[in-house]
């Protein structure tokens, strides 16, 4: 997309260090630059998007930074496919089981070309809002703790690849007051000339709703700068 684009269109690698306010929609300074926009749809993590937003409005700031966040680590593990991993998407582990890892998806069999010909990959997930001290593990202890559970869950010990990324603020928490933040934000976000919402933080966190969230703002963006405003 940057290079259809071009390079006077995207910045990539290009921290954004604030917005604000200007006469014709908001103005953004990243990278050195002041970057005059129309519309800026602001599609960051709840606490990014406090700190971006809170100079704005106050109480988006608040409302933003008091999302709670689930930390998760994500483990990828392949090996060879003559392990039989089950057909489907993947499993989720309630915890009374004693497991662990929250889950697992089966990635090689949702996409293609995420393993090679003949072997397959799996993603665990570990840590979540009952389980914070799991990034504090080491990589090879939470690379020890994967590899356990998927022989409990699935029978599979044989293991060629694994790749660890963690994510510290990974999963906003939908409390049962979430809704009315949110409307209490998108109210003040409303009336900040040229500013557009996105995330997985406003309508839930399932891949649907992220995805969603991405036309909705789109739809937003268009109809501001279709307008002229």
């Amino acid at each position: 997309m940057a290079r259809r684009i071009g390079e006077t269109g995207v910045r990539t690698g290009t921290p954004v260090d604030a917005i604000e306010r200007a006469e014709n929609g908001l103005t953004v300074r990243a990278g050195g630059e002041a970057i005059a926009a129309r519309c800026v749809v602001c599609a960051v993590p709840p606490p990014v998007a406090a700190k971006l937003l809170g100079p704005l409005n106050a109480g988006m700031g608040d409302i933003l930074a008091g999302i709670p966040m689930a930390p998760v680590a994500v483990v990828h593990l392949g090996g060879d496919a003559t392990q039989n991993v089950p057909p489907g998407f993947g499993a989720l582990i309630p915890r009374h089981y004693g497991i662990r890892t929250l889950g697992t998806v089966f990635v090689s069999q949702l996409f293609p070309g995420r393993a090679p010909e003949g072997h397959f990959v799996n993603t665990a997930f570990i840590g979540g809002t009952l389980d914070p001290e799991a990034m504090k593990l080491s990589d090879d202890e939470l690379l020890a703790v994967a590899r356990a559970d998927q022989a409990k869950i699935l029978g599979i010990r044989d293991f060629d690849f694994a790749d660890i990324l963690r994510y510290t603020h990974a999963i906003p928490q939908l409390v049962p007051d979430h809704p009315e933040k949110i409307d209490d934000l998108r109210a003040r976000a409303a009336k900040i000339h040229g500013l557009v919402l996105a995330g997985n933080y406003l309508t839930g966190v399932g891949i649907d709703h992220a995805v969603g969230s991405g036309y909705t703002a789109a739809d937003g963006a268009f109809n501001l700068t279709a307008a002229g405003n």
